[in-house]
Parts: C-alpha cells; structure tokens; sequence
C-alpha cells in the first residue's frame, strides 16, 4: 500500500480536515503527517522488523568502512565468501573480515526519508498499524499526550502481534488405551 493511503487513514483518524495530495504545496498539517510517517518508519524498521540489503565487495586489506556501503548499516547480519559465511568483527566506523577476498554482506538498513508514492507493504506491518503511530507522533507534538498515549499503546500492541510468530499447532497424541 502506498503512504498517500495510509497518510489519509491517519487524517480520518486523527479527525483532521487536510488533503493529503497537497504535501508539495504547503499544507502543515500534511507536511507534518509525512514527517510521522518518517518517524514510525525508522522505529518499526530499526526496533521491529528490519530491512536488509546485500552488497558485494572486495575487501583489500580486510577492513570495510560503513560509510563505503550504499545505505546507513543498523546492524551487520552475515558476511559470506564464495558462499561460505566467515568471521567478522564489528567497530565503531569500520568491520573487518578476511583480507583480499570478495564478501557479499548483508546488513540492516536505515530506510531513507519517505515519499507520498513510497510503498509500504515492504514491511510485515498492516497500513492500519502504521497509521497508528503516525497518529501516537502526531498528538505528541501537537501536545495532545492522553491521546498520544492511546494511540502509541494500539501501536505498539499490533506491533507486537504483527511480530509474534505464526506457526503450525502440534497437539501431542493422546494414549486413550
């Protein structure tokens, strides 16, 4: 679903009168929706359920830098040579791995600033979640904090359901003999 939708959702919520199509034109109330969505973004993608990228690279003398990797590292998940994972150590501005070797890593991300036309279902969470803690950031810094509350408490309860996992029941088999 795009963020255009679930910007309007958050609005209907919110019970505010604004057009969401008109963040390029100067409506606050819009601009203010969009920078929430960029705020739930990072929380949701950083503290519940990531975003991963792999990148190649060939290492020279082992070290790779952060800032050389094409988005903002979160956190380092693997680091594979000819298909085989290897070892790895993790510093403040910089890993190090084998040496003189092509690595295929792969690292959470930071997601960039979003867009009206930015699609969300990248993410495990449903565009009613979102849209409420875009609401729970926006009463925050309208100063609306009982509300603010209400909303972040929805939003982190379907959080937490979106992230437990679902998997098959296994009843154990009854001796009836």
């Amino acid at each position: 679903m795009l963020l255009r939708e679930i910007l309007k959702i958050s609005a209907a919520l919110l019970g505010l009168k604004t057009d969401i199509d008109t963040t390029t034109t100067g409506d606050p109330e819009a601009k203010r929706l969009l920078e929430c969505a960029d705020l739930v973004m990072s929380e949701v993608t950083s503290d519940y359920f990531p975003l991963y990228k792999e990148e190649k690279i060939i290492t020279g003398t082992g070290c790779i830098y952060y800032d050389e990797l094409l988005l903002p590292v979160l956190d380092i998940a693997e680091i594979r040579a000819d298909g085989e994972s290897v070892r790895y150590e993790c510093y403040p501005f910089y890993l190090k791995t084998v040496a003189g070797r092509e690595v295929v890593i792969k690292y959470a991300y930071l997601a960039d600033g979003l867009e009206l036309d930015s699609d969300i279902s990248l993410l495990k969470v449903s565009p009613r979640t979102f849209a409420l803690g875009i609401c729970a950031y926006y009463s925050l810094m309208n100063g609306m904090p009982d509300e603010a509350v209400l909303y972040d408490r929805q939003f982190k309860d379907s959080l937490i359901a979106a992230a437990r996992k679902r998997g098959e029941i296994k009843m154990r088999v009854r001796n009836w003999g």
